[in-house]
């Protein structure tokens, strides 16, 4: 579902069409700057990913692991990036919460998944 609105906010942020869209604590209400097209790739990235393991595809463990590390990368960075600031707030991103447990169960079933193939 996410991966058709990332393709639809990609194809809307073509033709200089403005809407709120935010993901890992990144935020724009520009989609055709660079944040804004980086969040409708994750979105589409994150649905192929989701269709892939849905349908059990050879390809879908690695995608996600890959999936998981950029969002976790993304985390980090985002809670990091207000020490720049002197009036800084630290914010615990609640993704890590449901990332990181994602992340160690792609890689436990990684090999079964393999040997099945």
């Amino acid at each position: 579902m996410f991966g058709a609105l990332g393709i639809l906010g990609f194809i809307a942020g073509l033709f200089s069409a403005r809407f709120e869209a935010s993901l890992y604590g990144m935020e724009t209400s520009e989609p055709s700057s660079a944040i804004g097209f980086f969040i409708c790739f994750l979105f589409i990235f994150k649905g192929i990913v989701a269709i892939g393991l849905w349908t059990e595809q050879d390809w879908a463990v690695n995608l996600g692991i890959a999936d998981a590390v950029i969002g976790i990368s993304v985390c980090a960075v985002m809670m990091m990036m207000p020490l720049a600031n002197p009036d800084f707030h630290f914010s615990f991103r609640l993704e890590l919460v449901l990332l990181i447990p994602f992340l160690i169960k792609l890689l436990n079933v990684r090999p079964i998944w393999k040997q099945a193939r």
